[in-house]
């Protein structure tokens, strides 16, 4: 009977403890078994400014160097997974999600064993890029087949960019590792082009680690029409890398010293970094420093948060110490400088105008559960009370083509979340590294991917069809200041080529203009010229400078193209004053008011437009033409 009663007393206590212990993980885990993201923010300084929620999807856990992608009208994330460590994590990898409803369309996991976290991803409309804590680096489709994978003797922390390194049209894959490697990679194979190792620097004064925790910046510093590649590393060193070769074109050291958690931004020609101990450099495309902004004095501790800055000059960096304490937001204008104290921040700022007012706006995610939202003066204007905070960087785009902008939050209770906005726009720095390119620069778009929004040409070219009579009535034949249909001044000729197919004819033409012509045949109908230099050849690494069509088809968007009256182009673009050289008698230029940087128009033939009473030996100038005389030229030139 003692034996009985003992036996239930111990089996009582022991229901007990389970017990008691089962409440305790429930009170210490809401995250993961009670909290989910709120259905609405509301704005605390003004609570009739409420954000909805569309739609939540558990993915795991993020960092600071976790990527948001928006691509071939589908969300790209990569997750950490349950655990930072664990080695068979079912939430690891990387989710295509549907931006409508947030439904995972796949989750894309390499089935061998070892650690699956992943933090930035970069695609195209063919090709999804990145690398894992296993050393390993993979291509993949997207219908989940693996291309080609990579290992790469060390993991992968950053994000990758792409740029096409070999001019071959189709884009290359730059990332770092852990081991202190940058590697470019050719996307279509997985070569590898080239890789450069970083060394250590002294000890006593440095890190003694020469990793890459950075994501690569890609920008042309040596112009030669090939993006080099700006990265920092643990060992307190900024590299400048030739993109076609690995070789060092500059390097820089942090003053502290200390070494670079953060990724670069450029702009405009300059290049903004920090380095971990609270300073942030701009730089020029030379490596020659032009400013140092010192935060110290703010309090500031570890830089993890990547520079941004904004149209107006605006220079925006969150701040991070061991403590939290001294940790939050600094907001430097042109005249003034302001620190916020609201927490730690390591996400990226992001640049978008969220409540439609007309006016740009940075928007800030803290650790402890904030979303502040600040004007580009520096002014708060928002400010919004997450469940949970996090380190990745928010996405805010027109995920689901209703018109208005959303919001997207990987936050730290593993939740992917997205909120609709009551704006239209704009955006200008729209996540981490701006564009699903990860090349880290202001206002960037690469050209590969021309027809991305039209599904039966993108097949088309799948295909490998080309540019074929099934597509010629589809192709764009809008002229801008900067393009000519698919042709942009700044892409390279090569690249060109790859994008339009088989389907086209390229033919050198002589237009008698002092400058060659490689002319664009569709059909044997010319559709438009690339002009360059006559003492070149036009090689597939050269960039496009010049382009011009006479080809009726292609018209700006006021109806401005060939064979349209003067008459008619001056309603639009103001009066017109006609010229032309007596050396170079053949070529009359008509110059308008209004019209736009980068345009200029021309007619080539014996017999001028312009009325010119009186004829100079050398400049001839006239405002008065003759009756329905036309533009027979019209181009855009760098």
């Amino acid at each position: 009977m003692l034996a009985v009663a003992a036996r239930y007393e111990v089996n009582y206590r022991v229901v007990m403890i389970k017990y008691l212990v089962a409440l305790i993980l429930i009170v210490q885990l809401p995250s993961q078994l009670l909290s989910f993201p709120a259905d609405r923010l509301r704005d605390e300084l003004d609570p009739r400014f409420v954000l909805h929620k569309k739609w939540q999807t558990k993915i795991g856990k993020s960092t600071y160097r976790s990527t948001i992608t928006f691509q071939n009208e589908k969300l790209l994330v990569g997750s950490n997974g349950q655990s930072f460590s664990k080695k068979k994590d079912r939430l690891d990898g990387v989710y295509i999600i549907d931006p409508i409803k947030g439904k995972i369309v796949e989750h894309l996991l390499d089935a061998r064993s070892g650690d699956k976290d992943v933090n930035g991803i970069a695609a195209t409309n063919d090709r999804l890029y990145w690398g894992d804590d296993t050393s390993t680096f993979y291509a993949f489709d997207w219908e989940g087949d693996v291309q080609w994978l990579l290992d790469v003797g060390g993991d992968v922390e950053g994000a990758p960019a792409l740029e096409d390194v070999n001019a071959d049209g189709l884009l290359d894959v730059c990332f770092t590792t852990q081991a202190g490697e940058v590697y470019v990679v050719d996307g279509k194979d997985g070569f590898v082009l080239w890789r450069m190792q970083a060394d250590y620097q002294p000890t006593w004064t440095y890190p003694s680690s020469r990793a890459f925790m950075s994501s690569p910046t890609l920008v042309d510093i040596n112009r030669d029409g090939i993006r080099d590649v700006v990265v920092g590393n643990r060992n307190g060193s900024i590299y400048a890398l030739n993109g076609k070769t690995g070789e060092e074109i500059w390097r820089f050291r942090t003053q502290t010293p200390s070494g670079v958690f953060s990724s670069i931004f450029a702009k405009d020609g300059s290049l903004y970094a920090t380095e971990s101990y609270s300073k942030v450099y701009k730089l020029n495309g030379k490596g020659d420093l032009e400013k140092t902004y010192d935060l110290s004095n703010t309090g500031h501790g570890t830089l993890f948060s990547s520079p941004v800055v904004t149209p107006k000059g605006t220079l925006v960096v969150g701040g991070s110490d061991e403590e939290g304490g001294q940790s939050g937001v600094w907001i430097q204008t042109r005249d003034k400088r302001r620190f916020h104290r609201i927490g730690r921040v390591s996400a990226t700022p992001v640049v978008a105008d969220i409540d439609g007012d007309g006016d740009l706006d940075i928007v800030i995610l803290t650790e402890n559960g904030w979303l502040y939202v600040y004007s580009e003066e520096g002014r708060l204007k928002h400010r919004f009370s997450l469940p949970y905070g996090g380190e990745a960087t928010p996405f805010i785009d027109d995920i689901d083509f209703d018109g208005q902008l959303d919001l997207v939050l990987f936050t730290s209770d593993q939740f992917l979340a997205c909120y609709a906005l009551p704006s239209s726009g704009g955006v200008y720095w729209s996540g981490f590294r701006g564009n699903p390119y990860n090349t880290g620069v202001a206002n960037d778009t690469l050209l590969t991917d021309l027809f991305k929004k039209d599904k039966h040409i993108k097949k088309t070219l799948r295909k490998g069809k080309g540019y074929s009579n099934d597509t010629k009535s589809m192709m764009s034949t809008v002229i801008t200041p900067t393009s000519i249909g698919p042709a942009k001044i700044g892409m390279t000729f090569g690249r060109l080529k790859a994008v339009l197919g088989s389907g086209v004819t390229f033919r050198e033409i002589d237009l008698n203009i002092g400058m060659n012509a490689k002319a664009m045949f569709v059909d044997n109908v010319v559709q438009f010229y690339i002009l360059y230099p006559t003492f070149k050849t036009l090689k597939d690494t050269d960039i496009i400078t010049v382009l011009t069509t006479d080809n009726p088809a292609y018209k700006t968007k006021e109806g401005i193209g060939s064979y349209v009256e003067i008459a008619a182009v001056e309603r639009v673009l103001g009066p017109a004053v006609l010229t032309y050289h007596s050396d170079k008698s053949f070529e009359e230029l008509i110059h308008f008011r209004n019209k736009k940087q980068g345009y200029w128009f021309a007619r080539y033939k014996n017999e001028k437009a312009g009325v010119y009473k009186k004829k100079s030996s050398d400049f001839n100038v006239t405002r008065e033409y003759k009756e329905g005389a036309v533009i027979e030229f019209i181009g855009v030139k760098r």
